[in-house]
């Protein structure tokens, strides 16, 4: 189906070189990339003590050893973006974020790349153009081990809440009759598996208001999510009894529909982006569904170095956590923590090129 539209959406194309798209942190847009231009967009993200913008920390976060509650992070991203052809660029987004999670820093890698095709430009338009997006986007993280007596056996309630199974002082109790001694080697759970992927259509209409620009897209994703939960070191009693408890398969299929906004404004010597997103999220399986949307708002101010080069600070707000950002994280154990908001502050640097002529400024335009 995506092979057809693609195809199709090639034959009605307009050809043609838009003006220099902004210089903006914003990298949902409409207007295409002209050919042999791109952009590097470099970021740095935190939150802690000091830099929590949207005072989560204080009073969203939760205890890190309460099994789905989230703690303080840090990580960065990358993006590049090149112009191929008048109507066609090739987009990638590369974050890594160390989360604390549970006992340890969950370190989550998100993949994201996606083929950028304009549909239509005319600068006499309201809505100037129209282009769409298809993208594959993953998230992995390595497997995460909980050890801890006092989590582990939180996350036994959670996964059997009438159950009558505990691990105390090493020794694993199941009911009035059974328990076991692991000898040298203290028992865990493990947390592995930990990944999704996706594919994505999103279609974007873009217009110029003064001197700002204002991008406005919907889309559809599809996502595969695997986790499961084990027991380590591995015993057969006890991993029946376990599985007695309840689905340690984490693993399923969902859809998602999103859609907002992404708009940059410049003011005097300064850009301001603003964006915004909603996502909301269906088909998710038997268990699940106490959350099933997310907003996601985003906010930067930029100063211009030079006719390339645009340095910023600013921040980006989940209301509902990673509930669709980051779909493994999420599942019938954890959803009860995905009533807070969490968020962090972001410091980047974007930089314009041009292959032709690397290094030589051609006149910095915002718009």
């Amino acid at each position: 189906m995506i092979k057809y539209i693609f195809t199709v959406a090639l034959l009605l194309v307009t050809i043609q070189a838009s003006e220099d798209i902004a210089m903006t942190t914003n990298d949902i847009r409409a207007y295409p990339l002209n050919e042999t231009r791109g952009y590097i967009h470099a970021t740095y993200d935190r939150v802690n003590d000091t830099l929590d913008l949207f005072n989560v920390r204080a009073s969203q976060l939760g205890n890190a050893q309460n099994y789905g509650a989230i703690g303080d992070a840090v990580g960065y991203a990358l993006s590049l973006g090149y112009g191929l052809r008048p109507y066609l660029s090739l987009h990638y987004n590369f974050e890594q974020l160390h989360i604390n999670y549970i006992e340890e820093k969950l370190k989550n890698r998100q993949h994201e790349l996606y083929l950028k095709l304009n549909l239509y430009y005319n600068p006499t338009a309201f809505i100037e153009s129209y282009a769409v997006d298809f993208g594959f986007v993953r998230n992995s993280a390595a497997d995460l081990a909980i050890r801890r007596e006092s989590t582990l056996n939180s996350m036994l309630r959670k996964i059997r809440p009438d159950g009558n199974f505990r691990l105390e002082n090493d020794v694993f109790y199941y009911g009035e009759n059974l328990s076991l001694s692991f000898g040298d080697t203290p028992p865990y759970l493990l947390i592995e598996n930990m990944a999704d992927y996706g594919y994505f259509i999103r279609l974007i209409g873009g217009t110029r208001i003064k001197r700002s620009i204002l991008n406005m897209y919907a889309g559809i994703r599809t996502t595969s999510i695997d986790s499961d939960i084990v027991l380590r070191p591995y015993n057969s009693i006890v991993q029946a009894a376990i599985d007695e408890f309840g689905d340690l398969n984490l693993g399923r299929h969902e859809k998602s529909l999103f859609g907002g906004f992404s708009w940059t404004i410049e003011w005097q010597k300064f850009l301001f982006d603003l964006g915004y997103e909603y996502i909301r999220l269906f088909d998710r399986g038997e268990g699940l569904g106490e959350n099933n949307d997310n907003h996601i708002i985003k906010a930067a101010i930029g100063y211009p170095v030079n006719d390339r080069m645009l340095l910023y600070i600013g921040g980006k707000l989940m209301l509902h956590q990673f509930n669709g950002v980051i779909p493994y994280l999420y599942n019938k154990y954890t959803q009860s923590k995905y009533d807070k908001k969490y968020g962090y502050a972001r410091f980047g640097v974007v930089y314009n090129f041009d292959a032709d002529s690397w290094l030589v400024p051609e006149g910095y335009s915002s718009y």
